[in-house]
C-alpha cells in the first residue's frame, strides 16, 4: 500500500461487519472491538481486517465501508435472495424458518454503490457501517414477499429454531439469510447512525425483492432450477421434507 502515497488522494475500501468481535448482545458501532488477526481463526473476518489495516497504514485519506448482508439484483446465481425467490417459485409446502417476526437488516447493492460514489465525490473519510436501519424487514415480510412476487406457489410452513436445528439443518448456508436466532445480533443489530448522518439511504425491502426477481427473469435463469450451480448454499429437498413431516 506504500505505492499509494503521493499518487492517490482518496481511497475507498469495502470491508464487512464480520471484522467485529462476535457478541450476542452487541449493537455494533464503528468503535466496537474488532478481530485480532494474530489470534482469530475466522479467516474471512481476519482477511478483511488485514485489508483495513493495510489501507489505514498507507497514509492516504480513506473511507472504510463495513456493509452487513448485501441482497439485491446482480447478487449472482449463488445469491441468498435468489435462492429464496427460486424456492418460492418452485412452490409446494415450504419450510419457513422462524420466528416470523425476527427482524432483518440488509442493504441493496444499488444503495451501497450510491453511498460509495457520493463518498468518492466528497472525499469522505472514516469508518462507516453501511447497511439498513435495524428492523429494516422481518423473516415474514421477506418470505411472504418472495412468495407473492413469484406467483404465490408456495405454502409457507413456519417452524421454530429448535425443530430446524434438531434436523441438522445449517443456518445461513442451508437456509440462506436465516442465522441461529441467538446470534442474530451479530448480523442484524448494526448501528448505522454515522452512515445515515453522512447521507446513506436505503430503499424498502419489498423494492429490493421485486427488483431482484425481475432481474432474475431478465437474465433467463431457470426459476425452477434451485440446485444447479448453488454449491453448498440452499436446502436439500429431502432435508426440508423431514422437517415438514
Amino acid at each position: 500500500m506504500n505505492a499509494l502515497r503521493g499518487r492517490v488522494g482518496h481511497f475507498i475500501y469495502v470491508s464487512t461487519v464480520s471484522v467485529y468481535l462476535s457478541d450476542d448482545e452487541a449493537n455494533f458501532v464503528e468503535e466496537s472491538p474488532v478481530l485480532d488477526p494474530e489470534t482469530s481463526t475466522f479467516k474471512y473476518g481476519v482477511d478483511k481486517r488485514q485489508g483495513e489495516l493495510a489501507v489505514l497504514g498507507a497514509g492516504v485519506p480513506t473511507l472504510i465501508a463495513r456493509p452487513g448482508l448485501v441482497l439485491g439484483p446482480h447478487e449472482g446465481a449463488k445469491g441468498r435472495l435468489p435462492w429464496w425467490l427460486n424456492r418460492m417459485c418452485k412452490g409446494g409446502p415450504t419450510l419457513a424458518p422462524g420466528p416470523p417476526d425476527m427482524t432483518l437488516q440488509f442493504i441493496d447493492p444499488r444503495d451501497l454503490a450510491k453511498f460509495l460514489v457520493g463518498a468518492a465525490e466528497t472525499r469522505l473519510a472514516g469508518i462507516f457501517n453501511t447497511v439498513s436501519q435495524p428492523g429494516h424487514s422481518t423473516m415474514r415480510e421477506l418470505l411472504e414477499t418472495c412468495n407473492d412476487v413469484t406467483g404465490n406457489n408456495a405454502s409457507l410452513k413456519w417452524k421454530g429454531p429448535d425443530e430446524i436445528l434438531a434436523k441438522g439443518i445449517k443456518p445461513w448456508t442451508e437456509l440462506p439469510i436465516w442465522p441461529v436466532p441467538k446470534s442474530r445480533n451479530y448480523v442484524f443489530n448494526i448501528n448505522v447512525t454515522k452512515a445515515f448522518e453522512a447521507g446513506l439511504r436505503t430503499r424498502p425491502a419489498k423494492e429490493t425483492i421485486v427488483d431482484t426477481w425481475e432481474w432474475l427473469q431478465r437474465t433467463d435463469r431457470s426459476s425452477n432450477d434451485i440446485t444447479n450451480g448453488m454449491g453448498d448454499l440452499g436446502l436439500d429437498p429431502e432435508k426440508e421434507l423431514a422437517v415438514l413431516e
